[in-house]
């Protein structure tokens, strides 16, 4: 019965391995793309000392940019995690920012599409 439980196991640990190997050559690509002058140190020490927090924003956000690559030319869909409320001061990390109006009808909304979005610049 052992060998039927590592002949089920071992594909799943053969798909673990060849996620993580995907995930290093990522962070490498990653990594000698990136403008270091962009990254704040202390947020890499809230990273550092969160790590698993961080890691699960982490696969959220590999899920999202690459569903937002693959789809360029279709909608941009971007989908909105709601299995946490949003904190403006975490997000903006600004101490003492808090919603003081909200529509009730916002926390329906699971998905935005950027394309229906104007960014404009005014004086």
């Amino acid at each position: 019965m052992s060998s039927e439980r590592f002949s089920l196991t071992a594909p799943v640990l053969e798909i673990r391995s060849l996620k993580a190997g995907r995930l290093k050559l990522a962070m490498e690509i990653l990594a000698e793309n990136i403008d270091l002058n962009e990254i704040d140190t202390n947020n890499l020490d809230v990273i550092i000392q969160n790590g698993y927090e961080a890691g699960e924003h982490f696969a959220y956000f590999l899920n999202t940019i690459g569903a937002l690559i693959i789809d360029r030319r279709k909608s941009r869909v971007i989908k909105i995690n709601r299995k946490r409320l949003f904190d403006p001061a975490q997000f903006m990390d600004h101490q003492g920012l808090e919603i003081e109006e909200q529509d009730k009808q916002s926390i329906l909304l699971e998905a935005i599409d950027s394309s229906d979005i104007a960014l404009e610049s005014m004086l």
